[in-house]
């Protein structure tokens, strides 16, 4: 693939956008991309037919190569004013034309789209770079994990402020104190977990 005009023809390339895109068209409300993959690999279409997703490089390289080609099919259906598309791990989907689109109308910036688009990323990054990428994940995801528990031990819903967060940690708090014959397991609890959510502000 060329990465200095994405656009060129290539007829393979062609094909594999045209496969996808029927792919999709049978999915209107839009299918993961591990759906997504498994239909690839079950086809026998290389690379995805002899893909290792065990292996964490692989499982990467795999991933960037399904973006790019569907962020090569987004700029080809927007360059025929064929439609549009979204485009995420858990969400990907054609989408109808963008109307009224006047001519001349810049399209909004996407740097995610950008990325998938230039292969220097796929080339350049390393085994070191992606381990170090998936670890930040679970870290956060870990993190994502813990608030939501502590959420739903305040009783509170996900977009609650600082402020609600306070008033229910004070509710808590005097609730179990030990000093006031609470229970200390569960001040401990409280406490722990306005700990994770004040880290938010």
């Amino acid at each position: 693939m060329n990465t200095k005009s994405p656009l060129c023809p290539d007829p393979l390339k062609e094909q594999l956008l045209d496969r996808l895109a029927a792919i999709l068209s049978l999915h209107p409300m839009g299918i993961k991309e591990h759906a997504l993959y498994r239909i690839l690999k079950q086809e026998r279409i290389d690379p995805f037919a002899q893909s290792n997703l065990s292996d964490h490089l692989e499982l990467f390289q795999i991933h960037f190569l399904l973006f790019h080609l569907l962020y090569l099919l987004k700029a080809r259906r927007m360059q025929n004013r064929e439609g549009d598309m979204e485009i995420h791990c858990l969400k990907i989907r054609l989408k109808p034309w963008p109307h009224p689109l006047s001519e001349g109308m810049v399209t909004p910036f996407d740097p995610l789209q950008d990325y998938y688009l230039d292969l220097t990323h796929l080339e350049k990054t390393t085994r070191t770079e992606v381990e170090t990428m998936i670890d930040s994940f679970w870290r956060q995801w870990g993190r994502y994990e813990r608030r939501g528990a502590a959420l739903e031990l305040f009783g509170l819903p996900g977009e609650a402020d600082e402020g609600a967060i306070r008033a229910r940690y004070r509710q808590l708090a005097k609730k179990h104190h030990p000093d006031t014959g609470g229970d200390p397991i569960e001040f401990r609890k409280v406490a722990e977990a306005a700990e994770i959510l004040m880290k938010k502000y």
